[in-house]
């Protein structure tokens, strides 16, 4: 394979890889700005929490997407 092919794709991996990335930010802020953590619970806690599992799921996720 030429050198100018070999570029071309691994701008298009990277690209996808970018593409994939945004996209899990995107879903990650939009989980966010869901109902499941916007208010308070039926017994008055504030439902704005997220478990530090969940978040490390997520950036491990994320990570390996770039």
């Amino acid at each position: 394979m030429n050198y100018i092919k070999n570029l071309e794709q691994q701008v298009a991996s990277l690209t996808a890889k970018n593409s994939d990335a945004v996209q899990m930010l995107i879903d990650f802020r939009a989980e966010l700005m869901s109902s499941k953590f916007i208010g308070y619970d039926s017994d008055g806690d504030r439902m704005d929490w997220m478990s530090t599992s969940d978040i490390d799921r997520r950036l491990v996720n994320l990570l390996a997407a770039i």
